[in-house]
């Protein structure tokens, strides 16, 4: 399915209206969040390399953390990602 009609990416603007040209920061900060591999692929094949490390680097602000840190590694962004807690900080898990 192409991801433009799909209204789980887009449940707040008109499917109809989107452009991939257009709007295509806006159709690619949305595949970033909340995209399944279908959508990637998609994304992948419509936009280039370059065209998505711009809109990332311009969003990357707006994502959950755990999307950042995947699309942070994907994008090949080295020491940006967020540091995950190691066991020894973590009081319930560590040794006493």
């Amino acid at each position: 399915m192409n991801p433009l009609k799909k209204t789980s990416l887009f449940w707040d603007v008109n499917c109809q209206e989107l452009d991939e040209n257009i709007h295509g920061e806006f159709i690619v900060s949305r595949i970033l969040s909340f995209g399944n591999e279908e959508d990637v692929s998609w994304m992948m094949k419509t936009y280039t390399k370059k065209q998505l490390e711009e809109i990332f680097q311009k969003y990357e602000k707006v994502l959950d953390e755990k999307s950042r840190n995947y699309w942070f590694i994907f994008f090949t962004v080295h020491g940006l990602c967020i540091p995950k807690l190691s066991i020894t900080k973590q009081s319930a898990f560590s040794k006493r």
